[in-house]
């Protein structure tokens, strides 16, 4: 039985730890989630890690492609680019060391290096950022072998129209190429119906996500958020296997916290060791089981 260790950091630099105990290791989402959040109350508060904009590159912000923010100019080639070009480089090496091992992934909001300076980039394996950019981020952690992508939304009324999805893919790819980033996180959390254009635009997405970026950049990674459940929880009936396929990583956000649900079988409160159990397994066994996702994907 593996053992999980989930991190929350805060800006009050507390640090609050706890253990996961999954059943079924092959299923298992190595998740260990580093947030510089802000600690708040009311029963009105949205994570920002919910609120993900898709906002145009503004020419002062973006990391032009003839100035590499990094000390050491190999630190800005996206790491899959530069595993085939500098396959010796210290960091590279370090990258491929963590490419044999689980998958450690962590969700970062707006912080500086007084924050993300502390955590432990041995263990990581990729950063996501939300919302925020931060040039001496990206290269301390390719300097630690450690991928870092972007969070992308896209909007549900539109998931129907392939010109605006490949309007939004071609936004993305951009941004991703100039920021000197690794990939994209699809943090797609809306209710959908099964069998509608919604559900079905949203499978094509990703797969047309993972299309152009895996050509455009290489062994770059494409990683898609689900809920702790596949079975409906919170409206979200997704074609699940199809994007697992298509999909570099799947992301099973089994955190300890309530759901958006409040009522419903093994329904995602404060996690205690019975529901952490529980919705532990259902998050595996239905994946594997039931949608017949590939346990390589998690």
């Amino acid at each position: 039985m593996l053992h999980l260790t989930i991190m929350l950091l805060t800006r009050k630099k507390r640090t609050t730890s706890f253990t996961i105990m999954p059943s079924y290791k092959t299923a298992l989402v190595l998740a260990s989630v580093l947030l510089c959040i802000t600690t708040t109350s009311g029963k009105n508060y949205v994570s920002p890690l919910n609120v993900v904009e898709t906002f145009p590159i503004k020419h002062d912000a973006r990391a032009s492609l003839n100035s590499c923010p990094c000390k050491n100019k190999f630190l800005c080639m996206p790491l899959s680019q530069a595993k085939n070009k500098y396959p010796t480089a210290p960091h590279v090496l370090n990258f491929i060391k963590k490419s044999n091992k689980t998958e450690v992934f962590a969700f970062v909001v707006k912080c500086d290096a007084s924050v993300w300076g502390k955590f432990d980039w041995s263990k990581l394996t990729t950063v996501a950022l939300a919302n925020f950019y931060d040039a001496e981020l990206i290269c301390h952690a390719h300097q630690h072998g450690v991928r870092v992508v972007k969070l992308g939304n896209f909007p549900t009324t539109k998931l129907g129209n392939i010109t605006a999805r490949r309007n939004w893919i071609n936004i993305q790819i951009s941004d991703v190429t100039l920021k000197f980033l690794d990939g994209i996180n699809i943090d797609y959390e809306d209710a959908l119906d099964p069998f509608t254009p919604e559900q079905y635009g949203l499978t094509s997405l990703v797969k047309e996500t993972a299309e152009v970026f895996h050509t455009a950049i290489p062994g770059s990674q494409v990683s898609f958020d689900v809920a702790w459940s596949a079975r409906g929880i919170d409206g979200r009936y997704y074609e699940y296997k199809k994007i697992a396929d298509y999909s570099d990583v799947i992301f099973i956000m089994a955190y300890d916290e309530q759901s958006q649900i409040l009522k419903g079988p093994c329904a995602a409160r404060t996690i205690h060791a019975t529901s952490r159990k529980c919705h532990s397994e259902v998050s595996t066994v239905v994946m594997l089981q039931e949608k017949n996702c590939p346990s390589e994907k998690f």
